[in-house]
C-alpha cells in the first residue's frame, strides 16, 4: 500500500472547534472521510502531497486523525461504488468520487438510460453517459485512466482499450440512437489526449500546463473557504451586535403567601424610544458588555459567606446556578464565532506575517477574517482591498499562458474562463475582456457573460474595430439584430474598408 493509498480519518471524539487552523487546513480537514486516500485528498483540494502530509500529521499529533485498516476501507469503497472494484478496462471513467453532503452527482437525466431502439446493456450506456457527461472536468491522464506518471506504453495500451469501448465502428449494424454521438465526442477525446501524451514535447508542454491549473485551483479554492468562513462568522456579529447580547436573566424570587392586592398597581408608561445607533457603535457596546460580564462572572462565581433570608422568603436554590450556566453558554457562544478578545489583532499579525513570507493568499485570508469581525474598519479594508489587487494581478500572468494554451487546443470553455480571469486581474485593459467574449462565442456559452465582457472592451478602447465586432456578434448570437447592427455601423465609420463588418451589414438588412 503506498504512501498515497493510506485513508485516514476523523476520530470519534474530535472536537474541530477545540483546533486552531487555516481556511485551507480546514478545507482539507473536511475532505478526511474515512474513504479517500491521501493522493485523492491531495487531488480533490489542488494541494500538492506535502501539504496534505504535513496538515494530516498535525491533525494526528492533535489526536483529531485516526488511520483506517486497508481491508476496511476497500470494502467501504466496494459499498459506495456504482459497481464491485475489479481490474475491468475503462472502469475507472465510470466511478465518481462520494459527492460531500448537500451536493449532488447526478450528470444526466437517468431517463436517457431508458432510451428506446438501443442495442446497448445498461452497463454500457451508464458507461458512455458517465463518460461523456465528464469530459469537461476530466484531463488527459483521467480520461485514459492512466497516473500522470504512466510510461508512454502504458498510454498507448490505455488508448487502444478505450478505443474499443467508444468508437462507434465496433459496434457497426447496431442501433446507437443518441448514444452515437457521445460516443464519437468521447473517442475525439481519447485522441486527443493520445496525441499530447503520446509526444514528448507536447506532453511536457501540457504537464507544464496541468501544474499550473492544479495551483491555481488550489487557491481559488483556498480564497472560496476563507470567504465562506468570513461570510459565515460577519453574519453571526452582526446578528449579535444586533440582539446586543442580552444577559439571562435570574428568576425571580417567589413571594410569602398572602392576600390578593386589592386593586392592580397602576401600569407605568413605557420608557421613550432611544434613537438606533450606528452599526459600529453597537459592535463596539457589545463587545464592551462581553468584557464586563466575563469579569462579573468571574467575581460572582467565587464562594462568599451566607447571608441570612427571612424563613418567610425562600430563594430558588439553582437561581445562581443557572445564570451562571446561562452566562456560560452565551460567553461560549460568542467567544466561538468572534474567537475571543483580541482575535483581530491575531488576524492582523497572521496577515503581516504572510505577507512578509511573500503568502499572499494566506495575507488576504486573515484580513477577510479581520473585515468579518471589524466590517467598518477602513484601515483594514483599505488594506485588504490593496493585497486583493496584487494577488489578482499577480495571478493574471499566470492565467494568461493557462488561456492561451487553452485556445491552442481549442478548449474555449476553459480559455474563457482564464481570459475572464485576467480581465479581473487587468481591469483596465481591453485585450482580455475581448478574448473572453470571443471564446465565450466560440464555446457556445453565456451570452450575457459574452456581452458584459465585450461591452467592457467597447468601454475600454471605443475605437477598436475588432472590439465592437465581437460585440456585435454577441447581440447576433442573441438575435439583438438592432443592437447588432448599431455596433456594425459604428465599427463601419471607424473602418469603412473592413470586409467582415459589411458582410455582416448585409446580412443583417
Amino acid at each position: 500500500m503506498g504512501e498515497g493509498d493510506r485513508v485516514p480519518k476523523l476520530a470519534e471524539d474530535f472536537d474541530p472547534t477545540s483546533l486552531s487552523m487555516d481556511p485551507f487546513e480546514g478545507f482539507v480537514l473536511a475532505r478526511i472521510d474515512g474513504v479517500m486516500g491521501l493522493q485523492e485528498i491531495a487531488d480533490s483540494t489542488g494541494a500538492t502531497m506535502d501539504q496534505v502530509l504535513a496538515i494530516i500529521a498535525k491533525l494526528e499529533m492533535e489526536g483529531a486523525v485516526e488511520w483506517v485498516d486497508p481491508a476496511v476501507t476497500r470494502r467501504e469503497q466496494q459499498r459506495r461504488s456504482r459497481r464491485p472494484l475489479r481490474d475491468t478496462p475503462g472502469r475507472g471513467l465510470v466511478r465518481t468520487r462520494p459527492a460531500p453532503p448537500g451536493a449532488s452527482r447526478l450528470l444526466y437525466d437517468p431517463a436517457e438510460l431508458e432510451e428506446p431502439d438501443v442495442d446497448l446493456d445498461v452497463d454500457r450506456r451508464r458507461e458512455i453517459l458517465d463518460t461523456y457527461y465528464r469530459l469537461d472536468e476530466l484531463d488527459h491522464y483521467q480520461l485514459l485512466g492512466v497516473p500522470r506518471k504512466a510510461e508512454k506504453r502504458e498510454i498507448r495500451d490505455a488508448y487502444f482499450r478505450l478505443s474499443k469501448l467508444f468508437h462507434p465502428d465496433t459496434l457497426y449494424g447496431k442501433r446507437l440512437g443518441s448514444y452515437k454521438g457521445k460516443m464519437e465526442s468521447v473517442f475525439k477525446r481519447l485522441t486527443d489526449a493520445y496525441e499530447v501524451l503520446g509526444k514528448k514535447k507536447k506532453r511536457a508542454k501540457y504537464d507544464d500546463y496541468l501544474a499550473a491549473d492544479d495551483r491555481l485551483k488550489g487557491i481559488e479554492r483556498e480564497i472560496e473557504v476563507g470567504q465562506e468562513l468570513a461570510d459565515t462568522i460577519e453574519k453571526e456579529v452582526r446578528d449579535a451586535a444586533e440582539s446586543a447580547i442580552v444577559m439571562p436573566s435570574a428568576p425571580p424570587l417567589s413571594e410569602p403567601p398572602g392576600p390578593p392586592p386589592s386593586k392592580p398597581p397602576t401600569p407605568k408608561p413605557p420608557p421613550p424610544t432611544a434613537p438606533r445607533l450606528p452599526a459600529e457603535e453597537r459592535r463596539r457596546r457589545a463587545r464592551q458588555l462581553l468584557e464586563r460580564r466575563l469579569r462579573s462572572a468571574t467575581t460572582s462565581s467565587r464562594p462568599s459567606a451566607p447571608s441570612p433570608a427571612p424563613e418567610s422568603v425562600k430563594p430558588p436554590t439553582a437561581s445562581r446556578e443557572d445564570l451562571l450556566r446561562g452566562l456560560a453558554s452565551s460567553l461560549k457562544h460568542v467567544a466561538k464565532v468572534t474567537g475571543g478578545v483580541g482575535r483581530l489583532e491575531r488576524h492582523l499579525q497572521d496577515a503581516s506575517d504572510a505577507e512578509s513570507s511573500g503568502d499572499l493568499v494566506g495575507a488576504v485570508n486573515a484580513l477577510r477574517l479581520a473585515l468579518a469581525l471589524e466590517p467598518d474598519n477602513a484601515d483594514v479594508r483599505g488594506r485588504y482591498n490593496d493585497l486583493h489587487t496584487r494577488l489578482t494581478q499577480e495571478l493574471a500572468e499566470t492565467y494568461q499562458k493557462q488561456a492561451t494554451y487553452e485556445e491552442e487546443q481549442e478548449n474555449w470553455s476553459a480559455a474563457a474562463r482564464s481570459w475572464g480571469k485576467v480581465s479581473e486581474g487587468r481591469p483596465t485593459r481591453a485585450e482580455p475582456a475581448r478574448r473572453a467574449a470571443e471564446a465565450l462565442l466560440k464555446a457556445e456559452g453565456d451570452l450575457r457573460k459574452a456581452r458584459d465582457f465585450a461591452q467592457k472592451a467597447v468601454e475600454l478602447q471605443p475605437r477598436s474595430v475588432r472590439n465592437r465586432l465581437v460585440l456585435a456578434q454577441v447581440f447576433i448570437a442573441a438575435q439583438m439584430t438592432v443592437s447588432a447592427r448599431g455596433e456594425l455601423e459604428e465599427a463601419a465609420k471607424l473602418d469603412p474598408k473592413d470586409e467582415m463588418v459589411k458582410n455582416l451589414l448585409r446580412q443583417l438588412k
